[in-house]
């Protein structure tokens, strides 16, 4: 289990998530699991997501509101430490 687990959510409104996702892995902790909550029909995200690192995994949430897309990632944070970023 990771110390930190960083939500992330992805909207058609907030598709620059690339740099972000970047941002995460370059950095110098190394204990975290990204959870990065995807709208529904964003195409080809969760490719993207699933190639990008081992400690990063996308769900497709049922519903593209950001509270109800959080809450679906936060059933899944088990770490000591929540993050919530934005794209």
């Amino acid at each position: 289990m990771a110390r930190v687990h960083i939500l992330l959510t992805i909207t058609p409104e907030r598709a620059g998530y690339e740099s972000t996702l970047e941002s995460v892995v370059a950095q110098s902790v190394r204990d975290w699991r990204l959870i990065a909550c995807v709208a529904p029909g964003m195409e080809g995200v969760r490719g993207v997501l699933d190639d990008a690192d081992e400690r990063v995994t996308a769900i497709e949430t049922r519903r593209g509101v950001v509270p109800a897309m959080r809450n679906e990632g936060l059933k899944l944070a088990d770490g000591a430490y929540v993050c919530v970023i934005e794209a």
